[in-house]
């Protein structure tokens, strides 16, 4: 099983590696035991790097069983927040205390003076009636 894991990690790095710039027709300075030689290097530093990965892979893995058992491995139950709704309620929120607050503004301003005069004529009416002119229907 680990010769497997082993080959497809080696297999996925290849294809990440860029392809070679194909060279012109020119006859490689070294010689063929030379290339074995790096191919041999590389391949062997290839084998270390997926003997440390996997490791590393083991190790997260214990330690996530340990903490969560084998919950650690299931996903989230629960749905990713609706943020296009969420960004929505929060503009049209604040929009709407921003209207308040400019109503509470408008409404404590002083009132022009023909509306001043009006409510101290009524002020001033209700202030004058005297009680005969007030009908009181006792029975």
């Amino acid at each position: 099983m680990s010769s497997q894991l082993l080959n497809k990690i080696r297999r996925n790095r290849l294809e990440k590696k860029k392809r070679p710039i194909p060279k012109e027709n020119s006859k490689p300075v070294e010689s063929n035991k030379s290339v074995k030689i790096v191919q041999n290097i590389e391949e062997q530093m290839l084998n270390s790097l997926a003997e440390q990965e996997l490791l590393r892979e083991a190790v997260s893995g214990s330690v996530r069983a340990d903490v969560a058992g084998p919950t650690g491995w299931l996903k989230c139950p629960l749905n990713k927040t609706n943020k296009r709704f969420l960004r929505n309620t929060l503009t049209s929120t604040i929009k709407h205390n921003g209207r308040k607050n400019e109503q509470d503004i408008s409404s404590s301003k002083p009132q022009s003076k023909d509306k001043i005069e009006v409510n101290n004529r009524q002020n001033n009416e209700v202030k004058n009636l005297t009680s005969s002119e007030v009908s009181v229907n006792s029975k």
